[in-house]
């Protein structure tokens, strides 16, 4: 963008619209940390509930019921048997729970990791809907920023790729940009 406002004179507007780019850019990423803060600590509240209840007043539970000596319905003996699993074990799950994040550190960083990991976050349950749409903001308000800017579609698409942070879009602007490489045309 720089070069372009040098070459047509327009450095001080260019630099504006990279300024103003950069805000927006920055409240949207405030707006998604600020709507998303609510729902994880519920459900991280939620599991730290259900993880005391398991392993502190179930117990209690278990052994009013051992005293009782009857068969214990189904439901009852599975959350029994959890309870103690999760007594025995909990270091052991805390410990493949670190492993498990570390692994998937080291797989997120490959090409192919990364690409896996862009897939699932646009078709996850909860949050893909909002992924794909910052995807799409994040292309559509750099792409507009930079041809307004007088930069060439070919240079615009390499940076939008670029810019993109997800495999997905970059893939299709280099797609479109090879494209209109070889046809001229935007189609």
């Amino acid at each position: 963008m720089v070069e372009a406002g040098e070459a047509s004179g327009a450095l001080f507007e260019n630099l504006g619209k990279v300024a103003g780019y950069f805000e927006s850019s920055v409240k949207l990423t405030q707006k998604v940390k600020s709507a998303m803060t609510y729902p994880i600590a519920v459900i991280g509240l939620a599991v730290a509930l259900v993880n005391v209840w398991l392993i502190f007043v179930i117990p209690v539970f278990a052994d009013m019921f051992a005293d009782f000596g009857a068969q214990l319905p189904a439901p009852t003996q599975f959350l029994i048997d959890l309870s103690d699993f999760l007594k025995g074990n909990i270091h052991w799950l805390i410990l493949g729970a670190i492993a498990f994040v570390m692994i998937m550190k080291k797989i997120i960083a490959t090409p192919k990791g990364r690409e896996a990991k862009d897939k699932f976050l646009i078709v996850a349950p909860i949050f893909g809907n909002l992924v794909h749409k910052i995807a799409l903001s994040r292309f559509c308000r750099t792409y507009a920023t930079l041809v307004r800017s007088g930069v060439p579609i070919l240079r615009t698409l390499g940076i939008v790729s670029a810019a993109s942070n997800k495999v997905q879009v970059e893939g299709a602007c280099l797609e479109i940009a090879r494209h209109v490489s070889q046809s001229g045309q935007v189609s």
